[in-house]
């Protein structure tokens, strides 16, 4: 069974060449991107996503339904975002995520750093101590937004834990841009990933 579960996954480079001009229509998803190769922003567009595969950046994001009661629309969007090469005096990042849903927008955190002409921001949380506060129906977990980064084997590591009411807001879209050298407009890194409750 696991053989069968490791030949099932695709590597993001599969991905990558499924959704090109080289691709098979069936062995793509479902939400795959489909890039033609006669308009411009596609070829943009699949050249990023090479360079995002290549570079070794990654990102994941999802809702976990934590609370588990029925008709409980509680639930915490983790996130976790990995900038390969960073560096904190050469590099910049832009880091958002958002909730939509009902025709409504709800910002649940958004980080910055290095950016020309922009203030440094590692999160528009509010400092104000209410992190050390514990959900009390998940002591493990804090009661606010939270934002975190660490240092891992040449990269920089943001993790996130935002909750949203998933029945009013279905989907997350959670955006990064990175510049591993932010004196070079074209080391622009783009990243922009959707999930649905």
């Amino acid at each position: 069974m696991v053989i069968q579960a490791e030949n099932a996954t695709r590597s993001p480079f599969e991905v990558w060449l499924s959704d090109s001009c080289f691709g098979v229509l069936n062995k793509r998803g479902a939400n795959d991107p489909v890039w033609d190769i006669h308009k411009a922003e596609d070829l943009y567009d699949a050249l990023m996503a090479y360079k995002v595969i290549i570079s070794g950046m990654t990102a994941e994001v999802d809702y976990q339904d934590l609370i588990g009661k029925r008709g409980n629309s509680e639930d915490a969007i983790k996130m976790r975002v990995r900038l390969p090469g960073c560096n904190s005096t050469e590099s910049a990042w832009q880091l958002k995520l958002v909730a939509h849903g009902n025709g409504a927008t709800k910002h649940l955190l958004a980080s910055q750093f290095g950016l020309k002409d922009v203030e440094n921001s590692f999160s528009t949380i509010k400092e104000d101590g209410s992190h050390i506060l514990r959900n009390p129906r998940h002591p493990d977990l804090p009661l606010n937004n939270t934002l975190t980064q660490h240092w891992e084997s040449n990269a920089l590591v943001l993790e996130g834990l935002v909750w949203v009411n998933s029945t009013r807001y279905q989907q997350a879209v959670l955006d990064i841009r990175y510049w591993p050298d932010k004196t070079d407009p074209q080391s622009l890194m783009t990243l922009t990933l959707k999930i649905r409750e």
